[in-house]
């Protein structure tokens, strides 16, 4: 069965207070289990594992939702800047905007 909202929320408060009491060096061994598909601290209490080792598959689609995530919040971001007449992120980080035509 699949893990929900409630036990993955625990698993990564877990992970983040670890690596926050040894100063981020608990994340280098959080990518060292990923890569050996081993569960790290947070999902060993939370009693959660893997269902496949296939861990390049999984890295890649993390990577592809955050990437989808970060589009979805500059589309908004975009939108609600061209709403107010302010411009998009590329045209106000290259200084060169589009104007109406006299």
């Amino acid at each position: 069965m699949n893990a929900g909202f409630w036990r993955r929320f625990v698993a990564g408060l877990v992970n983040n207070a670890l690596i926050g009491i040894t100063f981020g060096i608990y994340w280098i061994f959080l990518i060292i289990n990923f890569c050996k598909a081993k569960p790290s601290i947070g999902m060993k209490v939370m009693d959660m594992e893997y269902s496949t080792k296939e861990q390049l598959k999984l890295f890649g689609f993390r990577l592809l939702a955050g990437l989808f995530y970060l589009l979805i919040v500059t589309l908004l971001w975009d939108l609600v800047m061209i709403c107010m007449k302010k411009g998009t992120f590329a045209e106000r980080w290259s200084g060169n905007f589009l104007v109406i035509s006299k």
